[in-house]
């Protein structure tokens, strides 16, 4: 039975950590391993926090602790590369969000009933996005047409889910992007520019909490948005969108 990969990357936020994961595993009855990633915390009971849940909720589960500070694209890649045979599916998952019951089962029917999926995700509303009727799949009868949310630049943020074989066209996500901020937007445009569709699900929102933490959610500045641009239209003329870890 394959598994679903959840993807948490911590750092310190000790009591929205606990409320964060609590509200994110219990809000969904599909099957999930939780990896998570301890960028290098320096409070201890972060890592007591998540033995003790994991073994008390019987979660099956991968921990990894770094002793260094990494940043957003070098969290998201030691997640990345931890995957397991047994899981087809990885969703990335910010802290500062909150989902709401059976998000994951949401999230998946469209990814499963929608072709050329390449990125799922939950709007928290403040998305500039719109209705695009796209072609859903039905198991009892002839497909039919959905509305879905798009953006126009055909990126998604946030929640993040996709199937593990985007990576073997994309890569995984570019460390050295010297974009802050701007990680999942890049990652997004890649699997794009590589023909899949990237929405929004149509039945689902998560809550945003303001979260103060340059290691888990670094400003965006004008001057990031520039480089991100810039790094795009290199991208487009050399027509390569692959990138490794490292």
């Amino acid at each position: 039975m394959k598994k679903t990969a959840v993807l948490v990357v911590v750092n310190d936020l000790f009591y929205q950590t606990r409320f964060f994961v609590d509200n994110l595993v219990t809000k969904t009855k599909i099957d999930i391993r939780l990896h998570v990633l301890d960028n290098n915390s320096s409070d201890p009971r972060i890592a007591e926090f998540f033995e003790s849940f994991c073994k008390k909720d019987k979660r099956d589960w991968e921990f990894t602790r770094s002793e260094t500070t990494l940043n957003v694209a070098q969290s998201y890649n030691v997640l990345l590369d931890s995957l397991k045979e047994d899981e087809k599916y990885a969703c990335i998952c910010p802290i500062n969000l909150m989902v709401n019951t059976h998000w994951l089962e949401s999230i998946k029917s469209f990814y499963v009933n929608i072709s050329n999926s390449g990125i799922v995700g939950i709007r928290t509303g403040n998305e500039k996005t719109f209705f695009m009727p796209v072609l859903h799949e039905s198991t009892t009868g002839e497909p039919y047409l959905v509305n879905t949310w798009f953006t126009e630049n055909n990126s998604v943020e946030g929640v993040l889910f996709f199937n593990k074989e985007v990576l073997g066209k994309v890569g995984n996500f570019d460390p050295g992007l010297n974009a802050e901020g701007f990680e999942q937007s890049e990652f997004a445009f890649r699997v794009s520019a590589n023909g899949y569709k990237n929405y929004y699900i149509r039945n689902q929102t998560c809550s945003k909490i303001d979260t103060e933490n340059s290691v888990l959610f670094p400003k965006r500045t004008d001057v990031g948005m520039s480089r991100l641009k810039d790094e795009i239209e290199s991208m487009v003329k050399t027509k390569n969108f692959y990138k490794k870890s490292k």
